[in-house]
């Protein structure tokens, strides 16, 4: 392999894992394996020897994870608290610095309850929804706020529902 040169960039490797859906129709965890061999059958038993394995064959690891879309099934708290142990779980494996996964909500990612909730709320005070409906993130928020806690760049918040940040060291 060539060297590089001063100006040249190392490759970036990304680790996309998307629509996990953490729930009861969840695919993973289903096999009704009693302890001890229940712990194979998790999302993240399954990545973990797969990244291993390409890492220890192929000396390939990712710098960068994202995770997007569907984290949960119904948004509701238990999912999250499933997909950021997930998560946690993950980072820690790949050795990645909190700042170099990005999360992205979906869909299902919203408490459908809790937005009906707030219409409701609205409705009977006579007041008129204020996008982006905050409450329906109450519990993505959670997760977000709990895994990125003590860094200073990423922010989800109610006058702010997006986040925007650099990666300096990988150019992102």
């Amino acid at each position: 392999m060539p060297s590089r040169t001063k100006h040249e960039s190392s490759p970036l490797t990304i680790l996309h894992v998307s629509d996990m859906q953490f729930g009861y129709k969840h695919r993973f965890g289903r096999l009704g394996l009693t302890d001890p061999d229940a712990q194979f059958d998790t999302l993240f038993a399954r990545l973990r020897d797969d990244l291993i394995g390409l890492k220890n064959d192929h000396g390939l690891a990712p710098n960068l994870l994202v995770v997007s879309g569907d984290l949960a099934e119904w948004g509701r708290r238990s999912e999250f608290k499933d997909a950021l142990e997930f998560v946690s779980q993950l980072t820690t494996l790949l050795e990645l610095p909190r700042r170099q996964v990005i999360i992205v909500p979906g869909n299902h990612d919203i408490n459908r309850k809790s937005c009906e909730a707030y219409f409701n709320h609205c409705d009977a005070d006579e007041t008129k929804p204020i996008a982006p409906f905050w409450p329906k993130w109450k519990h993505y928020h959670a997760l977000f706020s709990e895994f990125y806690c003590g860094k200073d760049d990423p922010v989800f918040a109610q006058d702010q529902p997006y986040t925007w940040w650099d990666i300096p060291e990988l150019k992102v």
